[in-house]
């Protein structure tokens, strides 16, 4: 029987399909691009994300960007539609995040095996765009009209000097203490520091408060060249206004000058400009009021312009600040806010005491406003300047009198001193005597180192110690007893005890004198030259030294 076997190959040609199995992916996690502010219709900048898939079809979105600002084309363009005004835009930054998705659809496998492949088929990245600064914003002035004081006294031995600053927020009282001080006449610019160059200038004629024949003295100063040519103008006026906003006075206000200068001002940049009118009232001690106020120069500071502007809109006329300075007292911290009063019609100065008299006739609604600034009085230059002159004058009183008392206490330290030292000496002239036995008046023997001795013998002179002059006659010696008391009687016991210790030192200096070589005694008493005993006899301690002289 024969098998028949039969075998067949045939080859299978297997397509291995694309599965839409991975996401798209970004480069970057973040993009940097930037734009100029004010410009649109300008492509920033173009996204691209990447997908490995053959068949994949990827799209992008904006998921956060600022409305109606930005255009996101499906290709990954953006585009600016819109102007953006950095000022305006937080950090002048913006940040789109960009969304990538992958929109090629289902296929069979997916189908097959959607359950396996069914994962997120989208990617995101962050794009952010600096704004750059252009020069859009023009500086602008506060206000159309500027009032400020300026004291006679600055330019007293000068003609020019600085009064302020038109950019400065404060004025450095360092230079002048009695400058007016006003908050930034200029708003603060937004565009960044090399596009807030301002150049200031004078905006025509110089004008002058007619009523104080102003004009007329400022013109003989023109006609006899009393008045020089700002620097950097050819302009001769009395104020001159730099560049970058410092105004300085140009002529020595003199005593009889009194009322304002009005200078029109404008101000610059590549964006723009604006102008107002600068009023300098020359202001008077008799036309300056002073506030005193509980706190520092720089509290006072802080609240000025803000106390200025109440005060002017409380009684309708025109409280300026012209100067801070501190009030010479010893109880508590205080401060002088000087100031001026001008009537906003006809733009004189008021008296100091007019002006004061507007705290008395409003005192009833600056209540509050007293305690809330601080406010302990209000009172004339004048009368400041007495209280400080006065205050100076006690301090010099007191002065004076702590000088007489030290004087006085040097004096008797020195009367105590010259007691102690007569005293001193009546007690040497009681100790010093010749060593020999002598009597007195009566007859009665006296012995050496005894105060009896001592009323009854005249003394050594002064000078033949501090001179160490020769006394002549008998040899004498210099004794120091102490009796514990002046006036002690000398008893028999006494007498006999030291005529013992005059014995006794006989034979101790003779033997001495037999040595060539200073000795001393292990117990101290005995020297080559000088002599010291001391015993204790019935309580009277006698203590004797003697010394060749």
């Amino acid at each position: 029987m024969v098998s028949l076997s039969y075998q067949s190959i045939k080859d299978i040609e297997i397509m291995i399909v694309d599965v839409n199995d991975h996401s798209p992916t970004f480069p970057h996690t973040t993009e940097n691009a930037s734009v100029p502010e004010n410009i649109q219709n300008v492509i920033v900048t173009t996204v691209k994300a990447e997908d490995i898939d053959k068949d994949s079809i990827i799209e992008y979105k904006i998921k956060k960007m600022i409305a109606n600002r930005l255009q996101l084309t499906l290709i990954g363009t953006i585009k600016i539609i819109k102007e953006l005004d950095r000022e305006n835009t937080t950090n002048a930054m913006v940040s789109l995040v960009i969304e990538a998705v992958d929109t090629s659809g289902t296929n069979a496998s997916d189908q097959c095996y959607d359950s396996i492949f069914s994962q997120n088929n989208s990617t995101t990245t962050i794009v952010n765009i600096k704004i750059l600064d252009q020069n859009d914003n023009p500086p602008i002035f506060k206000s159309s009209y500027i009032s400020i004081g300026v004291r006679r006294t600055i330019t007293t031995g000068k003609t020019e000097a600085f009064i302020f600053d038109l950019k400065a927020s404060t004025f450095d009282l360092k230079r002048h203490m009695i400058l007016h001080l006003v908050p930034e006449s200029v708003e603060p610019d937004p565009d960044s520091d090399q596009y807030s160059v301002h150049q200031f200038k004078v905006n025509g004629k110089l004008t002058y408060s007619i009523d104080t024949l102003l004009d007329q003295k400022i013109q003989e100063l023109l006609n006899t060249n009393k008045i020089k040519a700002c620097t950097g103008s050819n302009e001769k006026t009395p104020i001159c206004v730099t560049g970058n906003g410092t105004v300085n006075t140009n002529i020595q206000l003199e005593e009889n000058m009194k009322g304002y200068i009005n200078i029109p001002l404008i101000v610059k940049d590549a964006a723009g400009n604006s102008t107002t009118e600068l009023r300098i009232y020359i202001i008077s001690d008799y036309q300056t009021g002073s506030i005193l106020i509980n706190g520092n120069k720089e509290y006072v500071q802080s609240i000025k312009a803000d106390l200025m502007r109440i005060l002017t809109q409380l009684t309708g006329q025109n409280f300026t600040a012209d100067g801070i300075r501190p009030f010479n007292t010893g109880t508590f911290q205080s401060t002088y806010l000087d100031f001026h009063v001008a009537d906003p019609k006809t733009g004189t100065i008021l008296s100091a005491k007019a002006a004061i008299q507007l705290f008395d006739k409003y005192s009833s609604q600056l209540g509050v406003i007293l305690k809330q600034y601080s406010i302990l009085a209000a009172k004339t230059y004048t009368e400041t300047q007495a209280q400080d002159d006065e205050g100076g004058i006690k301090t010099t009183y007191i002065m004076i009198a702590v000088i007489a008392l030290l004087g006085a206490t040097n004096l008797l330290i020195g009367f105590f001193f010259c007691s102690s030292a007569s005293r001193y000496q009546r007690k040497l002239k009681a100790a010093t005597t010749k060593s020999t036995v002598d009597q007195d008046k009566g007859g009665t023997e006296t012995h050496p180192g005894t105060n009896v001795y001592a009323r009854n013998v005249a003394s050594f002179d002064s000078n033949q110690f501090t001179k160490k002059e020769p006394i002549r006659g008998d040899e004498e010696k210099g004794a120091t007893m102490d009796m514990y008391d002046d006036e002690r009687d000398v008893q028999q016991g006494d007498n006999e005890s030291l005529a013992m210790v005059l014995e006794q030192y006989k034979k101790e200096k003779a033997a001495s004198r037999e040595s060539l070589v200073p000795r001393e005694m292990h117990n101290g008493h005995l020297h080559s030259d000088d002599f010291t005993h001391s015993f204790d006899n019935g309580g009277l301690e006698l203590s004797l030294e003697t010394t060749e002289v």
